[in-house]
């Protein structure tokens, strides 16, 4: 639900940029051809379902979920889609092994940062060291957000959660924060850091697409980014807009 009204949030501001500055409108598509893309993008749309459903129904774990994806995305893309050929499968299989092996370094080098953590008793010394500061729930919550802004610009959502989560989870625990929450709360703000000016990572990436200067982005993304800011408050401050769809789905 937060990133529902994270996008939610940024389409309303879109359209008034778009309104008040008068940008052209496309041609509006014919019933048709929203039916036609629709029904086209069914097999793609179920593969969260596959995976969701298959996880809360008990048939498969996270792991084999990932297993039966990636089968059901090859079939997919072999006689549904027919993008995917032979001559395209040494490249996908590159580009899969990469990221796996980025995903699993990660993973792997998680665990004796979990152990150094818990060893030197880190979080023990900053829950001191912030009590210290301040005893105010709304204070602390603010402090981890500008702490986890900053360290979301130059490290990536993945590494950055394995850094963190080990560190504020004990942090959230002693606070009486729900970990669903906390863990809302870091994704967001490391999401918010790869698109913080004037050095976010993603931004460098966007600028390759559009060939368009690192100067010109950064001016034009502090309004949405504040917008941004501004979720991210009613986020950390609203437990609610967090904890109710997973307690819902899932009674926890």
């Amino acid at each position: 639900f937060p990133g529902l009204l994270l996008g939610l949030s940024l389409m309303v501001y879109m359209y008034y940029v778009a309104r008040k500055r008068n940008y052209p409108v496309d041609p509006k598509t014919p019933t048709r051809e929203v039916l036609i893309a629709a029904w086209k993008a069914i097999p793609a749309l179920f593969m969260p379902i596959l995976i969701m459903g298959g996880i809360l129904s008990g048939m498969f774990t996270p792991t084999e979920a990932a297993g039966v994806t990636v089968i059901y995305a090859v079939l997919v893309g072999v006689f549904v889609y027919r993008k995917l050929t032979w001559s395209s499968a040494p490249k996908v299989l590159l580009q899969a092994g990469r990221e796996s092996g980025m995903v699993m370094l990660l993973i792997a080098l998680s665990e004796p940062f979990s152990w150094i953590v818990a060893a030197d008793q880190i979080p023990q010394i900053l829950i001191e060291w912030i009590s210290h500061l301040t005893t105010s729930p709304y204070m602390i919550l603010l402090l981890i957000n500008i702490f986890l802004l900053l360290l979301g610009i130059p490290i990536e959502t993945a590494p950055g959660i394995v850094i963190v989560t080990p560190v504020l989870a004990p942090i959230a625990a002693t606070m009486g924060i729900d970990p669903v929450h906390i863990g809302v709360i870091i994704c967001l703000n490391l999401v918010l850091g790869l698109v913080t000016p004037p050095v976010g990572a993603v931004l460098f990436a966007v600028c390759g697409v559009g060939n368009i200067s690192i100067d010109r982005l950064g001016k034009a993304v502090w309004k949405p980014f504040f917008v941004s800011l501004i979720v991210l408050a009613l986020v950390t401050y609203v437990p609610w807009l967090s904890t109710w769809l997973p307690k819902t789905l899932m009674g926890y």
